[in-house]
């Protein structure tokens, strides 16, 4: 008694497009992601009937909002593997995204200088460690003889 699983990939594509209009919309980012893979993962499906006829003459194909979604949670590699080749909107995401990528990278391998404010904090840390009264939160030479 085998049955047979048939699925209706149009009417999939078309949920998994109107899922990804609806979280986007609400800002729900992760979301909006999971149904922009699954859609794309369907790239090849005309969702049928059109969710909606605006959406109908939408020229920006799954491509692209893959690589918005990646870009909305700052995945910038993503995006930036996901549009390789493309052109028009896609292909601006990925060089923008390839410009913020790098820019995140160079400004994690910067190292700060220690500002006013943080010897403000340092300073602060210090009197804290001393009202503790901990030798083990602060560096202090210790004498070894022991008092009599």
């Amino acid at each position: 008694m085998a049955d047979s699983l048939s699925l209706d990939f149009p009417s999939i594509k078309r949920d998994l497009l109107r899922s990804r209009r609806e979280c986007s919309l609400r800002g729900l980012r992760q979301s909006a992601k999971w149904a922009s893979e699954l859609a794309y993962a369907l790239r090849d499906v005309e969702a049928s009937p059109p969710i909606d006829p605006a959406d109908a003459g939408d020229d920006l194909d799954d491509t692209y909002y893959l690589a918005k979604s990646y870009l909305d949670l700052q995945e910038y590699d993503r995006v930036a593997y996901f549009t390789r080749g493309s052109a028009g909107a896609s292909q601006f995401l990925h060089y923008y995204a390839r410009y913020l990528s790098d820019e995140k990278k160079r400004l994690d391998d910067t190292v700060e200088p220690i500002t006013a404010t943080d010897r403000v904090a340092s300073q602060e840390m210090k009197d804290l460690q001393v009202c503790a009264g901990s030798p083990f939160l602060f560096d202090v030479e210790w004498s070894h003889e022991v008092q009599t």
